[in-house]
């Protein structure tokens, strides 16, 4: 929005598109529906809150997310689960029901538990110990999720003080002058769009997320005095100064340190377990999902399969995805004739996915617990025999 300034000239629209190229980019090459759509949520109501600057929102946009998505399609080459190639399985020709896919049964046992207590709830966190218990931590929707933790009454509060934090923001949207306030509007934007896809996923439940939303919020919510030079006096510059270097910094740092532990998960070739590339991720375990570390776990195991049993419990215990992990255990374990260990943890994989991914999954882990279950009874009779 800052880079649409007539008064700016054509540099900073040049700086704009790059960084908008990336962003789009990297967006798409998740895989994800939800977040997606709610980006584009989110310019859509920049363009609406500054209507004069509309076009050239969407030319710039425009451009970025048509270079952006050339770029996701090589990053996510031979990856299914990535790019848009991602997103369109996911929505399975159907867009409705494409968006819902593995939520509706989380949202039907979040409605079940919180009709057992509508008015207050059954307190914070409560999805995470409802039973029958089933993948994730949250319901993938804010309203259920505050329905479920708090009730109609703690709902209602959180609600009511969403749209209050929504209208004080974008009542001072401009200036006296008229002039729009660009860092107000990109606020409500940013608010709109994690709004659009808290409906959709947990970003308004994990402390990641949480934390760009209060970021968003201070910054929307600065006085007027903070956002203009003209007519502030020196103790306001410093403080302006001070708050906005500091706020760099620590976005800068975070974004580097986040960049570095990604790029080392996910570039170059397989390291071993004992590797610094290896040793990076166990001692700062922010990226242990998906199906990288799988895959190098599997390579560990034809060199020293003990190493990738150890490498695949830790994974277990760290990892949002554990169940995946779990699932590699009972293979391992199953490899090396350790049948009983091999069937508690795939009955813990089975237990603990959700979705089409416990569908999936009990395909490759019946197979296990089928053997394992004939080969303790012939050990019991066996042993009966003795």
């Amino acid at each position: 929005l800052w880079g649409t300034d007539d008064d700016a000239g054509s540099a900073p629209v040049i700086l704009t598109v790059p960084v908008l190229t990336v962003l789009w980019g990297a967006l798409i090459w998740t895989g994800g529906r939800g977040a997606f759509v709610a980006a584009l949520i989110g310019v859509v109501a920049t363009m609406v809150l500054a209507p004069g600057r509309r076009w050239v929102l969407a030319g710039i946009n425009t451009v970025a997310l048509s270079v952006g998505s050339v770029i996701a399609v090589f990053m996510s080459a031979g990856r299914p689960e990535l790019g848009w190639q991602g997103i369109l399985s996911r929505m399975g020709g159907d867009v409705a029901g494409g968006f819902a896919t593995g939520r509706l049964k989380f949202w039907s046992l979040a409605y079940e538990n919180f009709a057992a207590s509508p008015v207050f709830g059954l307190g914070p966190d409560a999805y995470r110990y409802m039973q029958p218990k089933i993948f994730g931590s949250h319901p993938h929707n804010v309203v259920l999720q505050f329905l479920t933790d708090y009730g109609v009454i703690g709902a209602s509060v959180f609600g009511l003080m969403a749209v209050i934090l929504l209208a004080s923001i974008l009542r001072k949207a401009s200036d006296a002058r008229g002039d729009i306030r660009p860092e107000r509007i990109v606020a409500v934007s940013v608010l709109i769009a994690f709004l659009a896809n808290s409906l959709l996923d947990g970003n308004l439940y994990h402390a990641l997320p949480l934390m760009v939303v209060g970021t968003t919020v201070a910054i929307g919510l600065l006085p007027q005095s903070f956002s203009r030079f003209s007519g502030a006096s020196a103790g306001l510059m410093a403080i302006r100064t001070g708050f906005t270097g500091a706020t760099a910094t620590v976005l800068a740092v975070f974004f580097v340190l986040y960049s570095t532990l990604l790029a080392n998960f996910v570039a170059g070739p397989i390291p071993s377990e004992s590797s610094p590339r290896a040793q990076l991720v166990r001692n700062v375990p922010m990226v242990t999902h998906g199906m990288t570390l799988e895959t190098w776990i599997r390579a560990w195991s034809s060199e020293d399969p003990q190493v990738a049993i150890e490498w695949a419990h830790w994974a277990h215990e760290h990892s949002p995805e554990a169940y995946r992990f779990s699932s590699l255990e009972a293979k391992l374990l199953m490899d090396e004739g350790l049948y009983e260990a091999a069937r508690e943890h795939a009955e813990l994989a089975l237990q603990s996915a959700g979705g089409r991914m416990r569908l999936a999954m009990t395909q490759s882990l019946q197979p296990i617990i089928d053997a394992t279950e004939s080969h303790s009874g012939q050990m019991l009779f066996q042993v009966e025999e003795d």
